[in-house]
């Protein structure tokens, strides 16, 4: 697919003109990221912000002590690093591409012409920082307020919303997903996810299906 293209089918350029669609598309890059590569690197310096095309992207933040924390995922017209780069500060965690991925990358300049030429691109970027800003608040309290299986059900409901395919059995959750990362996610250890995925399957919340986990439609999580 042609950058062109790319950048037409993103929700935060939908406003524009096939004219001013074609200067975005001189402004920005199209990039390719294969399967582990890293797309940016916490702690480097924001240059640039990241709208994704297609492909999923898993965002890590790393402790002082070197314990991995998953913040979250973005698929398809997530951007990433738009946070940062207005502050021009550094990124605040890692993006690793989960699979195949084409991006469209623009620089603080270019963005810089793009907003003066479109106030309603800035406004669209500051919704999205808003939106990801509630998400970290709620996170927050989760982890401060939740036991770990609420936790786990919370983060399992979430990704099933976000990236859940319908099928007979429930939402499939499209994500490649180990223990090892849910425990990441929700700040326990592996162990005790593989001891509390094992109580949902058991309970009926939770199933696996062709090694994908599958929320049943009339699930009914237990706290």
């Amino acid at each position: 697919m042609g950058k062109l293209a790319c950048i037409r089918k993103l929700s935060l350029f939908s406003d524009l003109t096939e004219g001013e669609l074609q200067r975005v598309a001189d402004l920005a890059e199209k990039q390719v990221y294969t399967k582990d590569q890293i797309v940016f690197w916490e702690g480097e310096t924001a240059g640039h912000i990241y709208i994704i095309n297609s492909g999923l992207v898993k965002m890590v933040k790393v402790s002082e002590s070197g314990k991995e924390f998953i913040m979250g995922f973005a698929k398809e017209d997530h951007v990433l690093g738009e946070d940062a780069v207005f502050g021009e500060e550094q990124y605040s965690f890692s993006a690793i591409a989960l699979d195949e991925c084409c991006i469209t990358v623009c620089s603080r300049e270019n963005l810089e012409k793009i907003f003066l030429a479109n106030p309603s691109i800035a406004m669209k970027v500051i919704n999205s920082l808003s939106r990801k800003l509630n998400q970290s608040t709620e996170q927050i309290n989760s982890l401060a307020f939740q036991s770990a299986r609420e936790r786990l059900i919370s983060a399992l409901k979430q990704m099933a919303e976000e990236y859940g395919v319908p099928t007979e059995r429930g939402l499939a959750i499209q994500v490649p997903l180990t223990h090892q990362d849910i425990a990441s996610i929700i700040n326990v250890s592996r162990p005790t996810v593989t001891n509390l995925l094992l109580q949902l399957r058991h309970e009926g919340i939770l199933e696996v299906v062709n090694h994908q986990m599958v929320l049943p439609c009339n699930d009914q999580a237990a706290s």
